[in-house]
């Protein structure tokens, strides 16, 4: 079929983004079998002044595809080859002649489109990740990285207005152009404009980096050093920051922990929890801030946003302690574990009988243990390491630090032992001998040797044991853990590999505790357990709902407020509808409760897949938060609401009245080969749809897992009571079924783009995406011209977080029809899952909806009627969805 243009545009970023506000990248003309570039050899000056125009510019620059760094170009796209030839008042180069081109290897064109400015030139900014942008030629450019000093980076930035400056390395995934290859400044000049810098030529070789700086004011920029926190126990190991005369110590949660010792001075080091809460600093202060992706940092300031908050009168459970080294370090917790020694940049492990108790200590006065430490079986930590990797240490006699020791490799390793030691704390445990704490995932420590250490989940650790722990910590309820146990490397050692109990012992040094030695193998787990005392067992109402669906109120201790989780997720929904007397339960959203006077249950914790109550959650803190007594935990704008579901459920979120079937309890499906009418309607009953329903499409919903078949009588009052049939499944063919409610079903054909350009059309009454298998910009076009009248072209979207239906209907569409629904479908498509949705870019896009923000509400269910703790009226608002047509209108929810 003959190709003809159809639109041109630039294309500067990934992919996945056409950003033209840009006015610079690559050219691409939009054809109607594909998007393809322009060769660069084909365009000339005359020729970008008419694309520059035809997208709305009135300056051009046609720019050396060589200069360019930082993006490639699509391999899928073609390369249209045409010399053109334009006068430069056409409106659009396709009204340009042109004429094909042969042989070469040719380039894609590169142009800067820009509107009439004043900037001057070599002018700077800081962009994206802090890439230094230079303006020249009416565009805005890059430096090179290779050359960039510290000098030129203080110049950079002392022409924005900061005296301190920081080189950065940056990842960048947007085209730019090369405009300085050396800046060359001198510690006189003031701005880049002053430097004597040396343009790129085509002479130049191709940019590895570019230049980054973070650019401050010197008096705010945090200065940072280690303290011991008001005397803990592990000594000198919490970074404070200091800015502007007000310390605080260093909490910023998945900060890069090579940077925080970097910062210290520093080749490396790691962040560890506290072994328990209670052994956390008190009467402190604490700087925070939300941690930058990536590696690439050299400073705490450049790895996180520039969103310092200092916290006061309050103790933050997410405090690290930090072990930082240039030599060794531990491969364990920070003050034990396996002797992890550097040579010549690699890490390898110490044999133990070359250590001594001088060299022990050594290593422990490096790390900034100064008490010494002791010799530990390698066993109580798990690691897997390569005999070539083995050396002995080998100090002089009266050795000061570690940079005189040598190191030799082990030849023979025959019988050989890894060393393990144990750092002694600055600071006695306050627990005593053979005392126990919990950390925040109920992990149990014992303090031996003052030191605290982990007891291995054997067959021992048990409900007796479990109770005997919490007895010796003051409680009278034990919830043994066992999906919270893993251990790994990053935790504290294992001192006793079983413990041995009645139940009745009033400590656990009454019960029996068999001590790790070199032979034994490697935990797995450890044991845990969650205490509490019955009389501060929490209990749990549904308000504003119904018997399954609703607001969650909590009454504690006689005090009764409605429930504010710090996270709420699927475990912690499911953990509350447990509690209730259901089975399994989503997080429902609902708007939060705002009426004055409102009280609650401010509630930090996370639970797994195996809480039955909310006290076997870990990491628990409890806050009664009233007018009176405000927290500074903001509740009004987070109050819990759940969805509860029986003995089987939809897989999608309670939202959506359709979805696969499973059983709620083991998470078993059921196969789509026997699941038919009747045990559709038995499904969306049992579900609370009294209308019953339909079944759905089995390849409408991605999994992967085989199914059970059954097959109902039609009497039945649950899927689980009907029988299991012997017939042969498909692991990706699930029952899938839309149950009825009374919400006003969209016309069938109906459609929106989402937030993320995802197509969404009805099909069978429900909005659903469509499979991108064999999606096409003829199709892409189709849609565009349906929903905005505009041009477009396709691309795909992965899994969703909301989890719409999916449609295998593959359009066969010429690109010329009005509306997708007019084009032939191949009817040859089996019935199988998609890995990737059709998405579509239009020219004109209004996207029209927002994922996880609009909620269909329950069946029988209406909130917007107030109750004595509902929201004032007028809390609520709806958000209306329409292919168009009034009557076809869709009540939602909107949150």
């Amino acid at each position: 079929m003959f190709a003809f243009y159809v639109t041109v545009y630039l294309e500067s970023a990934s992919a996945n983004t056409v950003t033209k506000e840009r006015g610079f990248g690559y050219v691409v003309v939009q054809m109607s079998s594909g998007p393809m570039y322009l060769a660069d050899s084909g365009l000339g000056d005359v020729d970008v002044g008419v694309i520059c125009k035809e997208l709305g510019y009135d300056v051009s620059y046609k720019i050396n595809p060589d200069s360019t760094t930082g993006y490639t170009r699509n391999s899928n796209y073609g390369m249209l080859v045409k010399d053109y030839n334009c006068a430069g008042t056409e409106a659009s180069l396709l009204e340009c002649p042109s004429a094909d081109m042969q042989g070469g290897s040719p380039k894609a064109a590169v142009v800067s489109c820009s509107v009439t400015n004043t900037i001057a030139d070599y002018t700077v900014r800081l962009a994206t990740n802090n890439v230094v942008e230079v303006h020249h030629q009416s565009t805005w450019g890059v430096i090179c990285g290779e050359t960039f000093s510290k000098t030129d980076a203080k110049v950079v930035c002392a022409a924005l207005g900061y005296d301190g400056a920081e080189i950065l390395a940056v990842n960048i995934n947007e085209l730019y152009t090369v405009w300085i290859t050396n800046l060359n400044c001198g510690d006189s000049d003031r701005s880049p404009a002053a430097c004597p810098v040396t343009l790129w030529t085509v002479n130049d070789n191709t940019c590895l980096s570019i230049a980054a700086v973070r650019c401050y004011d010197q008096k705010k920029d945090g200065v940072y050093h280690l303290v011991n926190g008001g005397g803990n126990i592990l000594g000198n190991h919490f970074v404070e920051r200091s800015s502007e005369n007000q310390n605080g110590l260093l909490v910023v949660d998945d900060i890069n922990q090579n940077a925080v010792c970097a910062n210290l001075g520093f080749k490396g080091g790691s962040m560890y929890d506290l072994p328990s809460p209670g052994l956390l600093p008190t009467n402190q202060a604490y700087w925070t801030a939300t941690a930058k992706e990536g590696s690439s940092f050299s400073s705490i300031e450049s790895s996180v946003n520039n969103d310092w908050q200092r916290v006061t009168g309050k103790v933050l459970d997410n405090l690290k302690t930090t072990v930082c080294y240039n030599t060794a370090y531990l491969q364990g917790n920070g003050y034990a574990g396996l002797v992890k020694y550097i040579v010549n940049g690699n890490q390898v492990m110490i044999n133990k009988a070359s250590l001594n108790q001088v060299e022990i200590n050594l290593i422990c006065s490096h790390l900034g243990f100064s008490k010494g430490g002791i010799i530990v079986p390698a066993t109580m930590f798990k690691s897997d390491y390569d005999n070539d990797d083995i050396y002995d240490l080998n100090c002089d006699q009266t050795p000061t630090n570690l940079s005189t020791c040598t190191t030799t490799r082990v030849n023979d390793q025959t019988n050989i032992k890894v060393a393990a030691i144990s750092c002694k704390l600055d600071n006695p445990l306050p627990v005593g001998v053979m005392g126990v704490f919990l950390n925040k995932k109920g992990i149990v420590h014992v303090n031996k040797d003052e030191l605290p250490g982990r007891i291995c989940n054997s067959d021992s650790w048990n409900d007796k044991a479990a109770t005997v722990v919490c007895k010796q910590l003051g409680f009278d309820t034990a919830i043994l853990s066992t999906e919270r146990t893993e251990y790994d490397n990053g935790n504290p050692p294992v001192w006793f590999k079983s413990i041995t109990c009645q139940g009745t012992e009033s400590s656990i040094k009454d019960c029996t505790l068999v001590p790790i030695s070199e032979t034994d193998q490697n935990c797995e787990k450890v044991a845990a357990v969650m205490c509490y005392n019955m009389a501060d067992k929490a209990t749990f109402s549904l308000v504003d709902g119904n018997s399954r669906f609703g607001r969650v109120k909590i009454t504690r201790g006689g005090k009764e407020g409605f429930l504010c989780l710090a996270k709420m997720d699927e475990e912690e929904a499911a953990t509350i509808c447990k509690e209730l007397g259901f089975q399994d339960g989503d997080e429902w959203s609902m708007a939060p409760v705002v009426a004055a006077g409102t009280s609650w249950w401010s509630v930090s914790t996370n639970c797994g897949g195996d809480s039955e109550v909310i006290e076997s959650c870990e990491g628990q803190t409890w806050e009664y938060v009233t007018p009176s007594n405000p927290s500074t935990s903001d509740c009004s704008w987070k109050t819990a609401a759940v969805y509860c579901y029986s003995r089987v459920r939809l897989e999608t979120a309670p939202y959506l009245s359709y979805g696969v079937v499973r059983n709620s309890l083991t998470k078993v499906r059921f196969s789509s080969n026997s699941f038919g009418e009747k045990e559709a309607t038995i499904g969306c009953k049992e579900m609370g749809f009294s209308k019953g329903g339909k079944v759905f499409p089995s390849g409408t919903f991605k999994k992967s897992k085989t199914p059970i078949a059954i097959r109902c009588a039609g009497t039945e009052q649950s899927l689980l009571d009907c029988p299991v049939i012997n017939e042969a499944t498909d692991k990706n063919l699930f029952a899938s079924v839309s149950c009825t409610t009374d919400d006003v079903v969209p016309a069938e054909g109906s459609m929106k783009i989402n937030d993320d350009y995802r197509v969404l059309i009805v099909r069978s009454g429900v909005w659903g995406g469509l499979c991108a298998e064999s999606w096409t910009t003829n199709d892409a076009a189709v849609v565009c011209r349906q929903l905005t009248g505009s041009g477009g072209k396709a691309t795909k979207r992965g899994k969703s977080d909301v989890k719409y239906a999916t449609f295998k209907e593959p359009w066969t569409c010429s690109g010329s029809e009005s509306k997708l629904t007019d084009c032939p479908v191949d009817s040859s498509a089996v019935d199988q899952a998609c890995d990737d949705y059709a998405a579509v870019y239009c020219d004109n896009q209004q996207v029209t909806a927002v994922d996880k923000l609009v909620y269909t509400l329950p069946p029988g269910v209406v909130i917007n009627q107030p109750t004595s703790s509902s929201p004032a009226p007028g809390t609520l608002s709806s958000l209306f969805i329409s292919n168009g047509h009034p009557e076809n209108t869709v009540p939602h929810l909107f949150l």
